[in-house]
């Protein structure tokens, strides 16, 4: 199982990856997961507020997911592994403990 996500060093992780999956004849799994979080504002005078309009960063997390199982499959795809990916909008630290326990 490799996190995948869009920050640096997916490359050499997923490569990684691969190539212990491919040594033990396993299939590679790759995850990710992003979680979709309102901004909160913090005005100088009065209370705090919260979008309640979660589509935007919804949209934000799904393009993320997107790019990450883009990546994955594009570099993993040269390895010629046996692959599985899984990715939610969620928590990433709750989704990767749930995905490994499954």
């Amino acid at each position: 199982m490799v996190y995948v996500d869009t920050g640096g060093y997916n490359t050499a992780r997923v490569d990684l990856a691969c190539e212990v999956a491919r040594h033990f004849e396993a299939r590679l799994i790759g995850v990710s997961a992003s979680a979709a979080q309102p901004r909160v504002v913090l005005p100088e005078k009065g209370p705090a507020t919260i979008s309640l309009d979660m589509s935007p960063y919804l949209d934000h997390a799904e393009a993320d997911l997107r790019c990450a199982k883009d990546l994955f499959h594009r570099v993993a795809q040269a390895h010629e592994c046996r692959l599985e990916w899984r990715s939610s909008i969620d928590n990433p630290n709750d989704f990767v403990a749930r995905a490994d326990s499954s």
